[in-house]
């Protein structure tokens, strides 16, 4: 599991899959308070980095950390993306 959270496997994530969950939280995001955001915020990065979205992802972290600047998942997840990190299956060819 740790390998799908790092990108570190050729085995894609379904992308239909991906843009339900991020769609899902989207609607959280919104409707939601600030308490949860970062939680929130956290997974949309990592979905959107999922699909590709980099600016995205980067854009959910940077406002979970910036109501949570301790955000454990949050820091982890923009250090991996902030080396420019992709995942390994974005070179996997269908």
């Amino acid at each position: 599991m740790l390998d799908m959270m790092l990108g570190e496997t050729r085995r894609r994530p379904d992308p239909d899959r991906v843009q339900r969950a991020i769609d899902a939280l989207g609607r959280v995001a919104a409707n939601t308070g600030a308490a949860l955001q970062p939680g929130v915020r956290c997974m949309l990065g990592w979905l959107h980095w999922a699909l590709g979205e980099g600016t995205a992802a980067g854009i959910h972290l940077d406002e979970a950390l910036r109501i949570d600047p301790g955000h454990g998942m949050a820091q982890l997840l923009h250090a991996v993306l902030g080396t420019g990190k992709v995942p390994e299956w974005a070179f996997v060819r269908d």
